[in-house]
Protein backbone atom coordinates (compact mmCIF):
# COMPACT_ATOMS: atom_id res chain seq x y z
CA UNK A 1 0.00 0.00 0.00
CA UNK A 2 1.31 3.85 -1.08
CA UNK A 3 1.95 5.48 2.07
CA UNK A 4 -0.24 8.66 2.21
CA UNK A 5 1.42 9.48 5.86
CA UNK A 6 3.58 12.46 4.77
CA UNK A 7 0.31 14.31 3.45
CA UNK A 8 -1.21 13.37 6.18
CA UNK A 9 1.60 14.97 8.67
CA UNK A 10 1.42 18.20 5.99
CA UNK A 11 -2.26 18.47 7.06
CA UNK A 12 -1.43 18.08 10.79
CA UNK A 13 0.92 20.73 11.28
CA UNK A 14 -1.51 23.01 9.08
CA UNK A 15 -4.00 22.02 11.71
CA UNK A 16 -2.10 22.86 14.67
CA UNK A 17 -0.63 26.33 13.52
CA UNK A 18 -3.97 27.29 13.21
CA UNK A 19 -5.29 25.87 16.72
CA UNK A 20 -1.65 27.67 18.09
CA UNK A 21 -1.76 30.89 16.96
CA UNK A 22 -4.75 33.11 15.69
CA UNK A 23 -1.80 35.83 14.95
CA UNK A 24 0.16 33.51 12.69
CA UNK A 25 -2.37 32.28 11.01
CA UNK A 26 -3.73 35.65 9.64
CA UNK A 27 -0.07 37.16 8.49
CA UNK A 28 -0.18 33.59 6.77
CA UNK A 29 -3.89 34.22 5.55
CA UNK A 30 -2.91 37.45 4.43
CA UNK A 31 0.12 36.84 2.23
CA UNK A 32 -2.40 33.92 0.61
CA UNK A 33 -5.31 35.92 0.47
CA UNK A 34 -4.76 39.85 -0.10
CA UNK A 35 -6.04 40.95 -3.44
CA UNK A 36 -4.82 43.75 -5.39
CA UNK A 37 -7.22 46.98 -5.31
CA UNK A 38 -7.53 49.42 -8.43
CA UNK A 39 -5.93 52.79 -7.85
CA UNK A 40 -9.41 54.34 -8.08
CA UNK A 41 -11.11 52.17 -5.44
CA UNK A 42 -8.29 52.36 -2.57
CA UNK A 43 -6.92 53.64 0.77
CA UNK A 44 -4.18 51.45 0.45
CA UNK A 45 -2.75 49.12 -1.75
CA UNK A 46 -3.78 45.70 -0.50
CA UNK A 47 -7.47 44.83 1.09
CA UNK A 48 -7.82 41.87 3.32
CA UNK A 49 -11.15 40.11 4.63
CA UNK A 50 -9.79 37.49 7.37
CA UNK A 51 -13.16 36.08 8.03
CA UNK A 52 -13.23 35.02 4.48
CA UNK A 53 -9.44 33.92 4.13
CA UNK A 54 -10.02 31.75 7.37
CA UNK A 55 -13.25 30.13 6.06
CA UNK A 56 -11.58 29.38 2.79
CA UNK A 57 -7.97 27.76 5.07
CA UNK A 58 -10.86 25.78 6.65
CA UNK A 59 -12.30 24.31 3.73
CA UNK A 60 -8.92 23.52 1.67
CA UNK A 61 -7.87 21.66 5.08
CA UNK A 62 -11.27 19.86 5.27
CA UNK A 63 -10.95 18.94 1.08
CA UNK A 64 -7.59 17.76 2.12
CA UNK A 65 -8.54 15.49 4.79
CA UNK A 66 -11.00 14.06 3.17
CA UNK A 67 -8.80 13.13 0.53
CA UNK A 68 -6.08 11.68 2.66
CA UNK A 69 -8.62 9.65 4.45
CA UNK A 70 -10.13 8.25 0.98
CA UNK A 71 -6.79 7.49 -0.18
CA UNK A 72 -5.97 5.79 3.16
CA UNK A 73 -8.34 3.19 2.34
CA UNK A 74 -6.63 1.87 -0.60
CA UNK A 75 -4.87 -0.65 -1.87
CA UNK A 76 -2.76 -0.02 -5.16
CA UNK A 77 -1.45 -2.93 -6.91
CA UNK A 78 -0.11 -3.62 -10.24
CA UNK A 79 -1.34 -5.87 -13.28
CA UNK A 80 0.36 -6.51 -16.73
CA UNK A 81 -0.97 -6.22 -20.23
CA UNK A 82 0.90 -8.10 -22.68
CA UNK A 83 2.49 -7.20 -25.47
CA UNK A 84 2.84 -9.54 -28.59
CA UNK A 85 4.31 -9.11 -32.17
CA UNK A 86 1.71 -11.32 -34.53
CA UNK A 87 3.98 -11.77 -36.92
CA UNK A 88 6.14 -14.17 -35.27
CA UNK A 89 3.67 -14.87 -32.22
CA UNK A 90 6.63 -13.59 -29.48
CA UNK A 91 5.55 -12.34 -26.19
CA UNK A 92 8.22 -9.15 -25.79
CA UNK A 93 6.80 -6.75 -23.59
CA UNK A 94 3.82 -5.69 -21.00
CA UNK A 95 2.35 -2.67 -19.94
CA UNK A 96 2.13 -1.72 -16.02
CA UNK A 97 -1.25 -0.75 -15.53
CA UNK A 98 -2.13 0.44 -11.62
CA UNK A 99 -5.31 -0.98 -9.78
CA UNK A 100 -6.56 0.15 -6.64
CA UNK A 101 -8.99 -1.77 -4.16
CA UNK A 102 -11.09 -0.40 -1.36
CA UNK A 103 -11.08 -1.76 2.35
CA UNK A 104 -14.02 -3.98 1.31
CA UNK A 105 -11.99 -5.41 -1.87
CA UNK A 106 -13.86 -3.91 -4.60
CA UNK A 107 -11.55 -3.24 -7.15
CA UNK A 108 -11.57 0.74 -8.24
CA UNK A 109 -11.08 2.37 -10.99
CA UNK A 110 -8.32 4.52 -11.93
CA UNK A 111 -10.44 7.29 -13.56
CA UNK A 112 -12.19 6.89 -9.91
CA UNK A 113 -8.97 7.44 -7.49
CA UNK A 114 -6.32 8.95 -9.73
CA UNK A 115 -8.31 12.95 -9.51
CA UNK A 116 -7.82 11.90 -5.52
CA UNK A 117 -4.16 11.76 -6.01
CA UNK A 118 -3.39 14.28 -7.85
CA UNK A 119 -5.93 16.47 -5.94
CA UNK A 120 -3.57 15.57 -3.45
CA UNK A 121 -0.20 16.11 -5.21
CA UNK A 122 0.72 12.68 -4.76
CA UNK A 123 1.47 11.56 -8.52
CA UNK A 124 5.29 12.29 -8.45
CA UNK A 125 5.34 9.85 -5.31
CA UNK A 126 3.15 6.97 -7.30
CA UNK A 127 5.29 6.94 -10.30
CA UNK A 128 8.27 6.45 -8.03
CA UNK A 129 6.61 3.64 -6.09
CA UNK A 130 5.29 2.15 -9.91
CA UNK A 131 9.08 2.55 -10.68
CA UNK A 132 10.24 0.66 -7.67
CA UNK A 133 7.53 -2.02 -8.24
CA UNK A 134 8.34 -2.92 -11.58
CA UNK A 135 12.29 -3.11 -11.03
CA UNK A 136 11.43 -5.47 -8.39
CA UNK A 137 9.06 -7.74 -10.82
CA UNK A 138 11.73 -7.37 -13.50
CA UNK A 139 13.78 -8.96 -11.30
CA UNK A 140 11.45 -11.85 -10.77
CA UNK A 141 10.83 -12.25 -14.09
CA UNK A 142 14.93 -12.49 -14.96
CA UNK A 143 14.86 -15.39 -12.22
CA UNK A 144 11.79 -17.29 -14.04
CA UNK A 145 13.36 -17.06 -17.35
CA UNK A 146 10.73 -14.42 -18.53
CA UNK A 147 13.12 -11.56 -20.44
CA UNK A 148 10.31 -8.98 -21.69
CA UNK A 149 10.48 -5.14 -21.85
CA UNK A 150 8.42 -3.57 -19.04
CA UNK A 151 6.61 -0.56 -19.69
CA UNK A 152 5.45 2.41 -17.34
CA UNK A 153 3.35 5.31 -17.63
CA UNK A 154 5.36 8.44 -16.22
CA UNK A 155 3.19 12.07 -15.91
CA UNK A 156 4.39 15.01 -17.18
CA UNK A 157 4.56 16.01 -13.60
CA UNK A 158 7.34 13.80 -12.66
CA UNK A 159 9.41 14.39 -16.13
CA UNK A 160 9.71 18.12 -15.22
CA UNK A 161 10.55 17.76 -12.01
CA UNK A 162 14.08 17.38 -11.97
CA UNK A 163 14.59 15.43 -8.21
CA UNK A 164 11.97 13.20 -9.54
CA UNK A 165 13.54 11.86 -13.05
CA UNK A 166 16.88 11.78 -11.20
CA UNK A 167 15.20 9.30 -8.85
CA UNK A 168 13.40 7.17 -11.90
CA UNK A 169 16.10 7.65 -14.26
CA UNK A 170 18.29 5.60 -11.39
CA UNK A 171 15.46 3.05 -11.38
CA UNK A 172 15.23 2.51 -14.95
CA UNK A 173 19.31 2.20 -14.93
CA UNK A 174 19.34 -0.96 -12.65
CA UNK A 175 17.12 -2.67 -14.75
CA UNK A 176 19.73 -2.80 -18.16
CA UNK A 177 17.27 -1.21 -20.79
CA UNK A 178 14.26 -3.70 -20.07
CA UNK A 179 12.18 -0.97 -18.03
CA UNK A 180 10.75 1.65 -20.40
CA UNK A 181 8.46 4.56 -19.79
CA UNK A 182 5.42 5.65 -21.79
CA UNK A 183 4.04 9.39 -21.57
CA UNK A 184 0.74 10.83 -22.77
CA UNK A 185 0.78 12.91 -26.02
CA UNK A 186 -0.98 16.21 -24.24
CA UNK A 187 2.37 16.23 -21.96
CA UNK A 188 4.28 17.92 -24.72
CA UNK A 189 1.94 21.02 -24.84
CA UNK A 190 3.94 22.82 -22.02
CA UNK A 191 7.73 22.85 -20.98
CA UNK A 192 8.96 20.72 -24.18
CA UNK A 193 12.32 21.56 -23.96
CA UNK A 194 12.58 19.91 -20.46
CA UNK A 195 10.58 17.02 -21.56
CA UNK A 196 13.04 16.72 -24.19
CA UNK A 197 15.85 16.76 -21.96
CA UNK A 198 14.26 14.04 -19.27
CA UNK A 199 13.57 12.11 -22.89
CA UNK A 200 17.24 12.27 -23.53
CA UNK A 201 18.40 11.17 -19.89
CA UNK A 202 16.09 8.06 -19.92
CA UNK A 203 17.27 6.97 -23.29
CA UNK A 204 21.07 7.47 -22.12
CA UNK A 205 20.62 4.83 -18.78
CA UNK A 206 18.93 2.47 -22.26
CA UNK A 207 15.08 3.12 -21.15
CA UNK A 208 13.12 3.50 -24.30
CA UNK A 209 10.39 6.07 -24.40
CA UNK A 210 6.78 5.48 -25.84
CA UNK A 211 4.18 7.67 -26.68
CA UNK A 212 1.49 6.83 -25.61
CA UNK A 213 -2.47 7.12 -27.23
CA UNK A 214 -0.58 8.18 -30.24
CA UNK A 215 -3.32 10.23 -32.22
CA UNK A 216 -5.11 11.52 -29.74
CA UNK A 217 -3.85 14.86 -28.21
CA UNK A 218 -2.81 18.16 -30.42
CA UNK A 219 -0.19 18.69 -33.31
CA UNK A 220 1.24 14.97 -33.06
CA UNK A 221 3.75 15.12 -35.93
CA UNK A 222 5.07 18.45 -35.17
CA UNK A 223 6.33 16.80 -31.62
CA UNK A 224 7.55 14.50 -33.26
CA UNK A 225 10.96 15.53 -34.54
CA UNK A 226 11.71 16.95 -30.90
CA UNK A 227 11.14 14.37 -29.13
CA UNK A 228 13.09 11.68 -30.43
CA UNK A 229 11.09 8.92 -28.93
CA UNK A 230 11.56 4.98 -30.00
CA UNK A 231 8.16 3.99 -30.14
CA UNK A 232 4.34 5.33 -30.79
CA UNK A 233 1.30 3.74 -29.49
CA UNK A 234 -1.36 3.52 -31.23
CA UNK A 235 -5.14 4.41 -29.96
CA UNK A 236 -7.76 2.05 -30.00
CA UNK A 237 -9.96 4.40 -31.63
CA UNK A 238 -7.80 3.53 -34.62
CA UNK A 239 -8.43 0.51 -34.49
CA UNK A 240 -12.00 0.28 -34.32
CA UNK A 241 -11.94 2.92 -36.86
CA UNK A 242 -11.17 -0.20 -39.28
CA UNK A 243 -13.95 -1.15 -40.14
CA UNK A 244 -14.81 1.66 -42.42
CA UNK A 245 -11.91 2.26 -45.75
CA UNK A 246 -11.43 5.82 -44.24
CA UNK A 247 -10.20 3.81 -41.06
CA UNK A 248 -8.29 1.69 -43.35
CA UNK A 249 -6.06 4.54 -45.12
CA UNK A 250 -5.59 6.50 -41.80
CA UNK A 251 -3.96 3.19 -39.81
CA UNK A 252 -2.03 2.75 -43.52
CA UNK A 253 -0.80 6.12 -43.10
CA UNK A 254 0.61 5.58 -39.68
CA UNK A 255 1.96 2.70 -40.33
CA UNK A 256 4.10 4.38 -43.55
CA UNK A 257 4.84 7.66 -41.34
CA UNK A 258 6.39 5.63 -38.42
CA UNK A 259 8.21 3.59 -40.88
CA UNK A 260 9.47 6.37 -42.60
CA UNK A 261 10.95 8.14 -39.25
CA UNK A 262 12.42 4.58 -37.75
CA UNK A 263 9.67 4.35 -35.34
CA UNK A 264 8.58 0.89 -33.42
CA UNK A 265 4.67 0.37 -33.24
CA UNK A 266 2.70 -1.40 -30.80
CA UNK A 267 -1.71 -0.96 -31.79
CA UNK A 268 -3.65 -0.92 -28.65
CA UNK A 269 -7.60 -2.23 -28.80
CA UNK A 270 -7.21 -5.26 -30.67
CA UNK A 271 -10.16 -7.76 -29.89
CA UNK A 272 -10.82 -9.83 -32.50
CA UNK A 273 -8.80 -11.49 -35.40
CA UNK A 274 -10.65 -9.21 -37.85
CA UNK A 275 -9.31 -6.02 -36.54
CA UNK A 276 -5.68 -8.03 -36.35
CA UNK A 277 -5.92 -9.02 -40.27
CA UNK A 278 -7.02 -5.42 -41.51
CA UNK A 279 -3.82 -3.94 -40.05
CA UNK A 280 -0.67 -3.56 -41.83
CA UNK A 281 1.75 -5.29 -43.02
CA UNK A 282 5.00 -3.48 -44.25
CA UNK A 283 6.49 -3.30 -40.78
CA UNK A 284 6.33 -5.95 -37.83
CA UNK A 285 4.37 -4.24 -34.97
CA UNK A 286 3.23 -5.48 -31.48
CA UNK A 287 -0.13 -5.64 -30.57
CA UNK A 288 -1.39 -4.84 -26.88
CA UNK A 289 -5.06 -6.28 -26.31
CA UNK A 290 -7.68 -8.47 -25.48
CA UNK A 291 -7.38 -10.62 -28.30
CA UNK A 292 -4.24 -12.05 -26.94
CA UNK A 293 -4.96 -10.78 -22.93
CA UNK A 294 -6.25 -8.55 -20.59
CA UNK A 295 -3.97 -7.37 -17.63
CA UNK A 296 -3.09 -10.01 -15.46
CA UNK A 297 -1.48 -10.29 -12.23
CA UNK A 298 2.54 -10.47 -12.04
CA UNK A 299 2.62 -13.84 -10.92
CA UNK A 300 0.39 -15.05 -14.32
CA UNK A 301 2.85 -13.93 -16.42
CA UNK A 302 5.51 -16.53 -16.63
CA UNK A 303 2.87 -18.84 -17.77
CA UNK A 304 1.72 -16.88 -20.28
CA UNK A 305 4.73 -16.42 -21.57
CA UNK A 306 5.37 -20.39 -22.07
CA UNK A 307 2.63 -19.91 -24.59
CA UNK A 308 4.25 -17.27 -27.15
CA UNK A 309 7.72 -17.83 -27.61
CA UNK A 310 8.06 -16.84 -31.37
CA UNK A 311 9.34 -18.58 -34.22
Amino acid sequence: MISVAAVLIYVLFIRKAQEKSHIAKNIYLKSLDMTYTPPSQRVSLFSYDPVSSSNDLRRNVAEQKRHMEYLAGLEFYLEYQPQVTPHNQKFVGAEALLRARNLNGEVVMPYVFLPWLEAAGMIRSLDLWVAAEVIKQDAIWQAAGVNVEIKMNVSSETLLDKQSTHLLIDKIAEAGGRVSVEILEQDFSTALDDVVSAIKKIQAFGGKVYIDDFGTGYSSLSYLNSLKVDCIKIDRSFVLALQTLEGEKVMAGIFNFAEALGLSLVIEGVETEAQLNKLPKNIPFAVQGWLYSKAIPADEIPEFAKKFTGV
